[in-house]
């Protein structure tokens, strides 16, 4: 068998999980589009503005971890699976964080399980 890779992670997906697991939200919102669309649990998130206060939100409310078990990309559009372990109900769980790109930065992501 020759040596295969995984395809890279676009940047600002790499940015965005990084600033994610260290609860930095600037860094975090530097990654998003303006007119950015989050989906988390059940909720629907639209603009930069709102996704930050959504991360910000979580961030306050929940004392959490999130590791990375895997990536598949597809282009624009990536999934990252993460093993989340924290103080909410559930917890551990491992959710699917899908991400679209729109000009390098990101557009969509939606969090599910």
């Amino acid at each position: 068998m020759t040596g295969q890779h995984a395809p890279a992670v676009p940047p600002a997906i790499s940015a965005w999980l990084a600033a994610h697991a260290m609860h930095d939200i600037d860094a975090e919102s530097a990654q998003l589009t303006e007119d950015v669309i989050v989906v988390d649990n059940g909720h629907e998130f639209r603009g930069r503005a709102a996704a930050r206060d959504w991360s910000d939100n979580v961030s306050k409310e929940f004392q959490y971890t999130a590791t990375i078990l895997s990536t598949d990309n597809h282009g624009d559009a990536v999934v990252a699976t993460a093993r989340v372990e924290g103080n909410f109900p559930g917890s551990p769980i491992d959710l699917r964080y899908q991400f679209l790109l729109t000009g390098g930065l990101i557009s969509a992501l939606t969090i599910c399980v």
